[in-house]
């Protein structure tokens, strides 16, 4: 007996919150604006209130999938459509580090590029050290540049430059970051600093 009680309770309280959405969901709205430009909303007009009116929901569907049949034939469509509509990038920049910076003592560098939109498909960045390529293309917006590779020096001291590159599947550039002058310091071990 008990259960069904709470059965019952559940099934009368399920249909009181129903009917209150319900009365709530087409109820009116006004507007209204006070002395001092308060804009107010609410469900009880007043003299000064006007209606409001709503547009249309705002509801979209979400979009039919194909299941089962020819599933490879449907991502080659897919893909079709998404290369086709390659949108511009907008942005494309170096955010770290910045133009002008100084870096002390750096034993690698983090090299960081902004850009929007996100790269698309089978694009790609080359990331470019003093005008010459220093990455292969890839598809990291962050590249680590070591300050010594196979016993070369890569980032001596002083001014260096630095520049990224968005190449498309065919390795043509799309667009090119704005390049940046950098300074590297490091300290000296002819004259170290006296204590």
């Amino acid at each position: 007996m008990m259960k069904y009680n709470r059965v019952k309770n559940s099934i009368v309280a399920a249909l009181m919150i129903g009917v209150f959405f319900a009365c709530t969901i087409h109820a009116d709205i006004y507007r209204s604006v006070d002395k001092e430009g308060v804009v107010t909303f609410t469900d009880q007009p007043n003299t000064d209130a006007e209606k409001v009116t709503l547009g249309q929901e705002n509801i979209s569907s979400s979009p039919v999938t194909q299941s089962g049949g020819d599933k490879n034939n449907a991502d080659a469509n897919s893909t079709d459509i998404a290369d086709s509509k390659h949108v511009p990038y907008t942005l494309f920049e170096m955010s770290s580090p910045k133009n002008q910076d100084t870096i002390s003592n750096a034993t690698e560098v983090k090299v960081t590029v902004n850009i929007n939109p996100a790269l698309q498909k089978g694009d790609k960045i080359r990331y470019n050290l003093d005008g010459k390529p220093i990455s292969d293309p890839i598809t990291d917006t962050t590249f680590t540049i070591q300050k010594i590779s196979d016993t070369t020096d890569i980032l001596p001291r002083g001014p260096h430059t630095f520049s990224a590159d968005i190449l498309d599947a065919d390795h043509k550039v799309i667009k090119t970051t704005p390049t940046i002058t950098v300074f590297f310091h490091y300290a000296s071990i002819y004259f170290p600093h006296k204590k």
